[in-house]
């Protein structure tokens, strides 16, 4: 045993904040999307979708809309609406939002089972588990070159050279994949035990189970506004008359800021992101860390609050 090296322990105290001229970017970076966002939304020109009913004026050099062209659009969007309207009365969307209730409701004990299977069968659950990873690719490898032999339109848009080409390197995949199991044989009892660790630490942490869903939940929903603002950026623009061959025809020209907007927004979109998956990780890594370290005869307390902080 290393006598010099220190202990293991847990620091329980606030972090230092580091990143304060990163975090001055991030939120400029937030704050330009949504009220460029917002900017879009209000601006946006409504004869974008009317594109159709707009035809070239030579007396005004400018184009002009067609009042039958937009009659007929306008049949259109409400036909779009009543099919909408009919879908719900059929009841479409409650058996939708049914399923969506009872999948979430049935999901809770399904996992709470799964977990408890972990934690007391990790080993006959891991060697179980095994042999899928050969199988079942070996299983849908013959299925497909199976199915697309005997399919008499699949054998002229795939020929067979290209299928026997294609089973042959899934078969290599899957032998190297063997290989990786057997040459890590010695290591299937450290995985086991990992595994076991895991699942205990996760049942003595179900609040885990809440905390991350929710925060993912957090991030769709502030992604949410934002697809929003991509969907009306496109909106913003107008309409102007385009000369080819003699011939004048009416397209739309977009503004020019919409590509850096799209840009921006994306960015935007990625770097919270990557901040949601490291928030996930630092509330998982402090919430086991605390439960870790903390004495047999007591519980952590408020571990997922400290873990934010």
């Amino acid at each position: 045993i290393c006598e010099t090296c220190l202990p293991i322990s847990y620091n329980s105290g606030p972090r230092p904040f580091k990143d304060i001229p990163f975090l001055i970017l991030f939120a400029l970076c937030v704050l330009c999307t949504f009220a460029f966002g917002i900017f879009s939304v209000s601006h946006r020109n409504p004869d974008y979708t009317n594109l159709s009913s707009f035809t070239y004026e030579f007396n005004s050099t400018s184009c002009v809309k067609d009042s039958l062209s937009s009659s007929s659009v306008w049949f259109l969007e409400t036909h779009v609406y009543y099919y909408l309207l009919s879908l719900w009365s059929s009841g479409f969307w409650e058996a939708l939002i049914w399923n969506l209730v009872v999948t979430f409701i049935l999901s809770a004990p399904i996992c709470f089972l799964f977990l408890l299977l972990l934690k007391h069968y990790t080993k006959q659950i891991v060697y179980i588990s095994l042999p899928f990873f050969i199988v079942l690719p070996i299983f849908f490898n013959i299925y497909w070159f199976v199915a697309y032999t005997v399919s008499s339109t699949c054998i002229d848009a795939f020929p067979l050279v290209y299928r026997i080409l294609v089973l042959v390197f899934v078969f290599l995949v899957i032998g190297v994949i063997m290989w990786i199991l057997v040459a890590n044989w010695h290591r299937i009892d450290l995985t086991v035990m990992i595994i076991g660790v895991a699942s205990d630490a996760l049942s003595k942490n179900l609040a885990l189970l809440v905390a991350l869903p929710l925060l993912t939940f957090g991030l769709v929903f502030y992604y949410a506004p934002i697809v929003v603002f991509l969907v009306f950026a496109r909106l913003n623009g107008k309409i102007v008359p385009k000369e080819s061959s003699g011939e004048y025809t009416c397209v739309w020209k977009q503004d020019s800021w919409v590509p850096a907007y799209y840009a921006l927004a994306i960015l935007a979109m990625l770097w919270s992101l990557t901040t949601m998956v490291e928030t996930q990780v630092y509330v998982i890594n402090g919430t086991i860390a605390q439960w870790y370290f903390t004495k047999e005869d007591s519980s952590p307390k408020r571990g997922i609050r400290s873990s934010l902080r």
